[in-house]
């Protein structure tokens, strides 16, 4: 809870920052469905606990501007190219390190692998590219 704490306050005296620094300059926020971090309804309204966070924290800072939802690629090459972007939630990558300022963690999250029966090796994996050298069936 203190670090959800934290990324508001972080994201809401940013969004603050922005407008009173900037009257023209506003936010955009995008991202990839991911649920049930944040997904869309049929309807287009975001749903989903980190979309429910985003939105409380607009109503706060008294910016408001839609979520889009991209296909991922597109939300990081969005973020990448254009200003006031705000790309949420992405994994946190010695790549992505420094093409982004990092305001917190929202959902912690980890991949794991299962298998129905054991496999020769599996028991060995320690990284994807080893998952990769195993000619497993990943899907």
């Amino acid at each position: 809870m203190r670090r959800l704490y934290c990324l508001s306050l972080s994201i809401l005296c940013f969004a603050i920052n922005t407008q009173a620094t900037t009257q023209t300059a506003k936010a955009s926020w995008v991202t990839s469905s991911f649920p049930p971090l944040h997904y869309m309804s049929a309807d287009g309204d975001p749903l989903g606990y980190v979309s429910k966070l985003i939105c409380k924290l607009q109503n706060l800072s008294l910016t408001q501007s839609d979520i889009a939802f991209l296909p991922w690629q597109r939300a990081i090459q969005t973020a990448e190219t254009i200003p006031n972007t705000f790309l949420f939630s992405a994994s946190r990558t010695p790549e992505r390190e420094n093409k982004f300022l990092w305001v917190g963690e929202v959902s912690p999250y980890t991949q794991t692998l299962y298998s129905i029966k054991p496999i020769a090796g599996f028991e060995r994996l320690n990284n994807f590219d080893d998952l990769k050298r195993s000619k497993a069936i990943v899907g």
